[in-house]
């Protein structure tokens, strides 16, 4: 446990306040600030919009988790005819996106869609095609767009930061969460507690396998 939380949900708060503060950095530098590195011009100036990107979708991913198999939050997802839980697959976390924290109406396919691009982040630094980043979308911070004979998900980076900033404020005044009654997840930080195993094995100058003598 980290030491200054005294239980998960403290250590919580602080690191989704502490990736929303990483965001709103990232958002208010330029690229035209330093433009010999960057090499750009007025008309292809930009924020920080892959790593703002990465980390919103990281807090998407987050606020799910915490709903994993809890069968009184229930999720109309577009095209389904019940209503759907999030499961312990990891792309079932972004049906959050639906619920009256985000407050979106997407489709199944667009979720997953969505889950891919996350994926495709976060483990080969590119966007999957037919996703696209602005700095603002014109009405919800992931939308639809024509570009010519294709549909495109256009991600307002701007959008997606206050809708994370607002999904947060509200996780947190949740009765379940103020309660700390949240289903199936008291014991999340223990999940990797059999890889932490070895670390009793370490011999005198080993630390996380690295040998410092």
């Amino acid at each position: 446990m980290h030491p200054r939380a005294k239980k998960p949900i403290e250590m919580l708060s602080e690191s989704l306040n502490e990736i929303l503060m990483s965001v709103k950095f990232s958002m208010q530098y330029r690229k035209s600030y330093d433009s010999e590195f960057w090499q750009v011009a007025k008309e292809n100036d930009g924020i920080l919009g892959f790593p703002s990107c990465m980390l919103l979708f990281c807090i998407v991913d987050t606020l799910g988790s915490y709903f994993e198999n809890n069968p009184e939050f229930k999720i109309n997802i577009k095209g389904l005819s019940s209503p759907q839980i999030i499961n312990n697959e990891n792309r079932s976390h972004f049906y959050i996106l639906n619920s009256e924290l985000f407050n979106l109406n997407l489709s199944k396919g667009d979720i997953d869609r969505l889950y891919e691009c996350r994926t495709s982040l976060l483990h080969n630094s590119v966007l999957t095609d037919g996703v696209i980043l602005r700095e603002t979308n014109k009405k919800d911070f992931i939308e639809k767009i024509k570009f010519g004979e294709k549909t495109l998900i256009s991600i307002g980076i701007e959008d997606f930061y206050y809708a994370c900033q607002d999904a947060v404020e509200s996780f947190f005044n949740y009765p379940i969460v103020i309660n700390d009654q949240l289903k199936h997840r008291s014991k999340f930080h223990y999940k990797g507690i059999s890889n932490e195993k070895g670390l009793c094995k370490l011999t005198h100058g080993e630390f996380w396998g690295m040998r410092t003598t």
